[in-house]
């Protein structure tokens, strides 16, 4: 049972994907897996605040992964289902055969610029 933010960095980590609700995979959800008390604690302070700290401990990535579902993603598998989400092109090859949109070149440039960036500086953009 995931009751701390260290316990769900290792929970992403050791899955590699985790959707933030039940999915097609039963059990393999926050939902299913995280205590009820960290979802609204009186310290207001659970999984919904955690997000971008666990993007910064597990070097992987939060977003609609799973079906437009909310998730997270390890590093260790990322790019891999980046590729996969884009038929197995790399991102260069994918926007020079013209499938990458406006938006999506945009926030690669930045991204290649700085390294990392969230969500809330992207929409500024």
């Amino acid at each position: 049972m995931i009751r701390t933010r260290e316990e769900l960095c290792d929970a992403v980590n050791r899955f590699g994907v985790l959707p933030f609700f039940r999915s097609v995979v039963k059990g393999l959800s926050l939902e299913d897996l995280a205590d009820k008390s960290i979802w609204f604690p009186p310290d207001g302070m659970g999984v919904w605040d955690w997000k971008e700290d666990i993007i910064r401990m597990t070097g992987g990535a939060y977003g609609s992964f799973f079906c437009s579902c909310p998730g997270f993603v390890s590093h260790s598998m990322l790019f891999p289902l980046l590729s996969y989400r884009r038929n197995g092109y790399d991102f260069e090859g994918f926007s020079n055969d013209g499938h990458a949109r406006v938006n999506e070149r945009k926030v690669y440039q930045i991204l290649e610029e700085t390294g990392e960036e969230n969500s809330t500086f992207l929409k500024a953009k």
